[in-house]
C-alpha cells in the first residue's frame, strides 16, 4: 500500500521524574524512524537526479510519480528543531 513505511503503535511517555520527554518509545524505534527517513531522503535525491537525465516522456512521468510518492512519505516524518 501507500501508507507510511514506519509505524509504531507504542506511546512515548512523559517522564514522571521530570526531564526531557522522549520523542520515541525506545532507542530501537528512534533508529528505525531515523533510518527510514534517511532512506527516503536518498531516494528523493536519486529520483531528482534522474529527472535531470534525458528520458522519454513515459519514463519522466514514472519518475515524477515516484518522486511525488517519496515526498508524500517524507512530509509525514517530522524534523526535530534540535
Amino acid at each position: 500500500g501507500s501508507g507510511l513505511r514506519y509505524a509504531c503503535g507504542e506511546a512515548a511517555v512523559w517522564p514522571e521524574t521530570g526531564g526531557h520527554p522522549q520523542g520515541f518509545c525506545s532507542d530501537g524505534c528512534r533508529r528505525r524512524y531515523t533510518n527510514e527517513r534517511f532512506n527516503l531522503l536518498e531516494q528523493e535525491a536519486e529520483l531528482s537526479a534522474c529527472l535531470e537525465l534525458r528520458a522519454s516522456v513515459r519514463k519522466r512521468r514514472r519518475i515524477e510519480r515516484a518522486l511525488t510518492a517519496v515526498r508524500w512519505q517524507l512530509a509525514r516524518y517530522a524534523v526535530s528543531a534540535t
